[in-house]
């Protein structure tokens, strides 16, 4: 038997210019969580960085390229690990954030080999809009606790803790 290895991934939590808003889009054709909304990301290939797989991922998945971005995409610290049992395998993704320099509706849409778009549109959603989406379960615990830390900062802002 063949022992099965975690695949390493990225995945990037994309700001709006003005901070308040996350890039997401509904997966079509994903072999795991289809019809779900997600950040960009995807598997590093052996050879590339981490960073150099954020911006490879970005690009083919949004035409987004880094010169779009206010700062090189930093580590959030958050790090993902979920086992799909319909693929029998487990990937295992590290976070990381930026920001867009400035507003731009995202018109592109990968294509898979068979010319079938993997997403519907790309946009950018509020927090507060982002509780009503089916997320894939990763963006989730990723934007729960964006959320939880924005509340924590607020709270430590306010003097409340």
């Amino acid at each position: 038997m063949t022992e099965k290895y975690p695949i390493p991934g990225v995945a990037l939590v994309l700001f709006n210019r003005d901070g308040d808003k996350i890039l997401l889009a509904k997966r079509l054709l994903s072999s795991h969580e289809n019809l779900k909304y997600g950040c960009p990301g995807g598997k590093v290939e052996n050879g590339h960085t981490l960073l150099e797989t954020v911006y490879k991922e970005l690009q083919e998945e949004t035409g987004l390229e880094e010169k779009d971005l206010t700062v090189s995409p930093k580590m959030m610290g958050f790090i993902s690990s979920n086992y799909y049992s319909n693929i029998d395998q487990q990937f295992i993704c590290l976070w990381f954030s930026s920001q867009l320099k400035e507003e731009k509706e995202i018109c592109f849409i990968e294509k898979n080999n068979e010319g079938k778009n993997k997403t519907e549109k790309w946009g950018f959603f509020s927090l507060e809009d982002i509780k009503n989406l089916d997320l894939m379960t990763d963006t989730y615990e990723v934007v729960e606790k964006i959320i939880n830390r924005r509340l924590f900062e607020v709270k430590i802002k306010d003097n409340v803790i």
